[in-house]
């Protein structure tokens, strides 16, 4: 289905959960925000609270590390920032990296 020059009067699935979000963002003091509720919603509260604690450098390494469709190597994020492995490793470390992936890696198997 083609879309039309006015998105706000699209009512597809994915319009409309968006909506919801946005709905749900305007209202939140959360940062990361998650519209299904239930352990979804608890999961994306306690990211966004740890989320908040990172310094830049933890930041910019989780962007990396936290790829969608498969987890790098912590060489190749060190490489791809100019930092050492060992500065990546304690970033990320510090970053509560494997504990953020463990929880994001258990809710999307509950998707499928």
């Amino acid at each position: 289905m083609p879309l039309g020059p006015d998105l706000n009067v699209q009512s597809a699935e994915p319009f409309v959960v968006s909506g919801r979000a946005l709905e749900i963002a305007r209202r939140s003091d959360h940062w990361i925000n998650y519209s299904l509720g239930g352990a979804f919603e608890a999961t994306a509260i306690l990211l966004d609270r740890i989320a908040r604690e990172w310094t830049q450098p933890q930041a910019t390494a989780m962007a990396h590390a936290l790829h969608p469709l498969n987890e790098p190597e912590y060489t190749e994020i060190a490489r791809k920032l100019g930092k050492s492995r060992q500065a990546v490793t304690k970033s990320l470390h510090a970053a509560w990296y494997l504990e953020a992936r463990t929880a994001l890696t258990m809710l999307e198997s509950a998707l499928l």
